[in-house]
């Protein structure tokens, strides 16, 4: 069985595969750093994988068998009042920090070092009041993806398929462009006072959602993944019913694109998303990545109710167990994810989110060796 079979009948639910499957969302640049000073030397030539528009050395090397891939986007244009508001918005905000500026999000965003490299750090959505909104957007337009790019992705996903590794295009949707335009507050208030307004905003937004589907639709990619993050630790974001008002109908119509176009969907998402869980069922989700369990996650209960109706991928933690536990930790940790999460299939396992600069590469291995030791079916852990 090869990965994309393998990948394609653990989201389907179809019973089980030769083997538990992997994913991995993405490594971050202080892990990769520690990765190349300890192996980059010594790698053989056929281990050095790159595809376009991504490098797999490392996945290969840890022994992953996916990861997320960036999707190309479309070109967008703005109008005059567009350039007018963000000039004002920039000497506005620069004279109160010298290390702010807004970008063409209209989000407000700090300058700073992340594991010493630099990193724009959020703030807040600045376009709170309609008649911004509408001034930002006046003339706003997106155009086609150029159909070209298609031949790229497809280059991309066929050399992953020769290294037996499948690259998971992604497009984002909605929770995160909507926090990072408006803010929080400002959902709230117009979900309260103007639904019709928000839901204004919403279509607006999905313009590049909507295109960057239908572009992937006419890809070969078997799998696409929406990463959208929707919560905190221990709740969703939005209440339940505001996600349907809001966020599903949206939802809904990427995922029935893509299953028109034979395509399986990934949803990602960190936080505590169980209370949206009979949601995304009924919009036609195939699986929900992440599972983080620092916020609430029980994958044991999670597939007990709802593993014969949505796959699941993920709940290995990498807020505390990769970054600083023990290496009997990180054992124990992945043969109870196997346990409990593979039997019947449905299941991929992954780390919750990327491979942060706080996780060590000793325990990623650690937990990647086990993964390959107990991964085949049928599961047998002692």
């Amino acid at each position: 069985m090869d990965v994309v079979e393998g990948i394609t009948m653990s989201l389907r639910r179809e019973g089980e595969p030769d083997r538990v499957y992997s994913f991995v969302q993405g490594i971050m640049r202080k892990f990769e750093r520690t990765f190349d000073e300890r192996y980059g030397d010594d790698l053989a030539d056929e281990e050095i994988v790159l595809l376009p528009g991504k490098n797999i050395v490392i996945h290969k090397k840890l022994g992953f068998d996916s990861s997320w891939y960036g999707t190309p986007s479309p070109e967008i244009h703005y109008g005059e009042k567009h350039d007018k508001l963000l000039d004002e918005f920039q000497e506005r905000w620069s004279v109160r920090n010298q290390n702010y500026f807004v970008n063409n999000n209209g989000s407000l965003m700090n300058r700073g070092m992340l594991s010493g490299y630099s990193y724009n750090y959020f703030v807040d959505g600045l376009l709170k009041e309609r008649e911004t909104w509408e001034a930002w957007h006046e003339d706003y337009e997106i155009e086609p993806i150029p159909p070209e790019r298609i031949d790229h992705v497809n280059e991309a996903l066929h050399m992953g398929f020769e290294h037996d590794f499948l690259i998971i295009p992604s497009t984002g949707l909605l929770m995160e462009p909507l926090i990072a335009k408006i803010g929080i507050d400002a959902i709230g208030r117009y979900a309260y006072r103007s639904p019709e307004f928000l839901e204004k905003i919403c279509k607006t937004i999905m313009k590049v959602p909507y295109e960057k589907m239908r572009f992937l639709c006419k890809t070969d990619a078997p799998v696409i993944i929406i990463p959208d993050d929707c919560a905190y630790k221990g709740r969703p974001i939005l209440s339940p019913r505001m996600y349907e008002k809001f966020i599903i109908p949206h939802f809904s119509k990427v995922i029935k694109m893509a299953h028109d176009a034979g395509k399986l969907v990934i949803f990602h998402s960190d936080g505590k998303v169980e209370p949206y869980y009979n949601l995304l069922i009924d919009a036609g989700l195939d699986a929900h990545q992440s599972i983080e369990p620092v916020a609430g996650n029980n994958l044991a209960e999670i597939k007990q109710t709802y593993g014969d109706r949505l796959s699941f991928i993920g709940n290995i933690d990498c807020s505390r167990l990769l970054p600083y536990g023990s290496r009997h930790e990180v054992i124990e940790a992945v043969k109870d994810c196997l346990r409990v999460g593979a039997p019947g299939g449905g299941y991929m396992f992954s780390p919750c989110t990327d491979l942060t600069d706080s996780c060590t590469l000793e325990n990623v291995e650690t937990m990647m060796a086990t993964y390959k030791k107990f991964r085949n079916y049928p599961i047998t852990i002692p």
